[in-house]
Formats: structure tokens, C-alpha cells, sequence
């Protein structure tokens, strides 16, 4: 997954150490991966929308960990799962991902 995501999604991406899935963000901020989503799913691609995995209110810790920060609702990344596909199936996902990503704009 991380070969066919380099390859055909822009953005930005967490390199797994473990577990099945890998966190993937666009730079452009103002893009939301839900509003996407029904059209990545007609095209047979499915992911969990980035905004899932944050409160639309609270605080977070912040990146060196030393206080607590308002949480930045971040519409701009998913998280795509590898354990259940095979590679030429995962890969075919990324680039339907991609096609659909440039559709968009």
C-alpha cells in the first residue's frame, strides 16, 4: 500500500509499525475526505473519513507533549485499512483512490 500510495496520492501519509491501517492526508487543508467519499465508493473504494477520528470540540495534547491544545478538526485525511485485501487489490484500490482524488480537484 505504501508503494501504490507514494505513486498515485498526493499528500501526506504515517508509515505503520504495526496494526492494519495507514493515515493518509492531503496538504490542501480545505479538502474533506467525507464529501469524497460517496464518490470513491462508486468507483468501488471504500475508507474511513479523516473527521471520524476527531472531537468537533475538546483539547489534544500537542506535538512535543507538554500541554493541551484546542482540537483542529482535520476533514483532510482517512485511514485506509491493507490487512483485508490482497496486494493487487489494494493496489488497484489506490489508484481508483487517485482517478477519483483528481476528479475532484
Amino acid at each position: 500500500m505504501k508503494e501504490a500510495i507514494d505513486r498515485f496520492l498526493p499528500g501526506v501519509r504515517s508509515d505503520p509499525n504495526g496494526g492494519f491501517f495507514i493515515w493518509h492526508e492531503w496538504q490542501q487543508k480545505s479538502f474533506d475526505s467525507t464529501v469524497m467519499l460517496p464518490v470513491a465508493m462508486k468507483n468501488d473504494v471504500l475508507y474511513v473519513p479523516g473527521g471520524s477520528f476527531y472531537p468537533t470540540a475538546g483539547y489534544s495534547i500537542d506535538d512535543d507533549c507538554s500541554s493541551f491544545v484546542p482540537t483542529i478538526y482535520r476533514k483532510n485525511g482517512m485511514r485506509l485499512c491493507f490487512i483485508a485485501s490482497t496486494p493487487n487489490n489494494i493496489w488497484e484500490g489506490i489508484r481508483r483512490l487517485g482517478q477519483v482524488m483528481e476528479q475532484m480537484g
